[in-house]
């Protein structure tokens, strides 16, 4: 709404400067100097402000679309965040992670099934070889996971 009026205040002023420098063509040499100095520049400047104003205007329809989109994509890469989070702690990080990052690279990543078990099955492996045999982390295990292997121990 307030792109509209600036737009339609630009268009007045546009026009009564039009008139101004009409009407000072038909003066003597002398008398239309003036209108013409401060008229000629500011009919290009409203031209210009004229140009912003509608550019503004059609950012702002596509800013209501696109604010939409962005509310959608920040709302499923909390989706994202949480489920890790709530892998790691139900089922370990050994499980929740591969998937994780599977779902990830498929789903946001685009990418082909061989490419994303490949990297999943690659950092996985480079997982296990920082944490628990190079640095003797142990890694939750998750209260799901922990639960089920107490339960076949017995």
């Amino acid at each position: 709404m307030l792109v509209n009026r600036r737009v339609a205040f630009t268009l007045v002023m546009l026009a009564i400067l039009v008139a101004m420098v009409g009407m000072a063509a038909r003066y003597p040499p002398d008398a239309r100097f003036m209108p013409w100095v401060l008229g000629i520049p500011a009919i290009a400047l409203c031209l210009l402000q004229l140009g912003r104003d509608l550019r503004a205007a059609r950012r702002a329809a596509g800013e209501a679309q696109g604010e939409r989109r962005t509310v959608r994509r920040e709302a499923a890469m909390w989706a994202y965040f949480l489920g890790l989070v709530g892998g790691i702690l139900f089922f370990g990080f050994f499980l929740a992670v591969p998937v994780f990052l599977l779902v990830f690279l498929r789903q946001w990543a685009r990418a082909s099934w061989p490419l994303a078990l490949g990297l999943v099955a690659a950092t996985s492996v480079i997982y296990y070889l920082v944490f628990v045999q190079g640095l003797n982390v142990a890694l939750h295990q998750g209260f799901v996971t922990q639960y089920v292997l107490e339960r076949f121990a017995e």
